[in-house]
């Protein structure tokens, strides 16, 4: 299992906390003492804690789109129905249900997302995430979604919503 409740919790009420985080559509671009802030998509901010987890809080409690919940839901789904292609993995995701319907996703940080990745293999990998996008269907996979496991030289989906 992956990450823990105490760190969803606190991650999750630090960024309802803040200034940015009381709005609907924007998550604080900075983290507090010990964390870091790793970016933000349209509808959940992640946040790597301490322990090199990262935590996915939604922009908006409540929401029921791309929610936490929903890619959680997803990615049991695709785990369970497709295999994934040679050169790829699936993360390692858990869903914490917390109140208010704001449920936090913990996921293994898995490395540089491949739009930053430098390396002689870059083109390779690109070409297993194109593969992997059309097999399950992904259709938000792109460069910035998708980090690099270089220790077991594969792709990882990170973004499933």
């Amino acid at each position: 299992m992956i990450g823990n409740r105490g760190y969803a919790m606190y991650i999750r009420d630090w960024v309802r906390d803040t200034p940015e985080g009381k709005g609907y559509y924007d998550s604080p671009r900075y983290a507090p003492a010990g964390w870091k802030y790793l970016g933000q998509g349209c509808f959940r901010a992640a946040y790597l804690s301490p322990d090199n987890v990262v935590y996915k809080v939604q922009h908006q409690p409540g929401y029921v789109g791309q929610s936490n919940l929903r890619e959680y839901k997803r990615y049991n789904f695709l785990r369970l129905s497709y295999r994934m292609p040679e050169g790829a993995r699936f993360p390692l995701l858990r869903f914490f249900e917390l109140d208010n319907s704001d449920g936090v996703n913990a996921m293994d940080h898995v490395g540089t997302t491949l739009n930053r990745y430098g390396g002689e293999d870059y083109y390779e990998y690109s070409e297993v995430l194109r593969v992997v996008s059309r097999r399950l269907s992904l259709w938000d996979m792109h460069h910035g979604n998708a980090a690099v496991d270089e220790v077991n030289k594969l792709i990882v989906p990170i973004d499933l919503g």
